[in-house]
């Protein structure tokens, strides 16, 4: 675990791509990690369901 509270082992075992190898980028290049896949997933499921507006919308209840 680091100063900041973050424990390092469990971010890089819900990261897939760590498995493999050292992803040194960040930012917009990094890699995603099953949480933050699910979701946006669901939000692309949902989007394709009912439309993009009605989803945001639905987001927002």
């Amino acid at each position: 675990m680091t100063s900041d509270g973050l424990n390092i082992a469990e971010l890089r075992a819900e990261t897939p791509g760590c498995q493999h190898r050292n992803h040194l980028n960040n930012a917009g290049g990094a890699l995603l990690s099953t949480p933050t896949l699910a979701a946006m997933t669901h939000q692309l499921q949902l989007e394709a369901l009912i439309g993009t507006y009605e989803a945001i919308a639905a987001l927002a209840r």
